[in-house]
């Protein structure tokens, strides 16, 4: 069975963006904490905090983003995880013995 070409290339899209989000999350966090530090004279304490809510925010994205990839995938494509190898369905063989 073959699979439509754009929601495969809508899916590894999806994927690849994960590295970014991974990558900006904690300099997004860390440079609000910083502004934040300047306005407030606090020293680094707004910078570590936003620094480790970006990297929170961006486990969490990544998460979210891997949960809706792997729901997105349709039955009987070779990205379903009930698929073998040779297109048969695992259910199907456990039948056959």
């Amino acid at each position: 069975m073959r699979e439509p070409t754009g929601q495969w290339l809508r899916q590894v899209g999806t994927l690849l963006s994960i590295p970014l989000t991974l990558g900006l999350s904690p300099v997004v966090g860390c440079a609000i904490g910083w502004v934040l530090d300047r306005l407030l004279h606090s020293g680094p304490l707004f910078t570590l905090i936003g620094l480790g809510a970006g990297f929170a925010a961006g486990i969490r994205e990544t998460w979210m983003l891997i949960r809706r990839t792997s729901e997105e995938v349709p039955k009987g494509t070779f990205l379903d995880k009930n698929v073998e190898e040779d297109g048969h369905g695992k259910e199907g063989l456990d039948r056959h013995r």
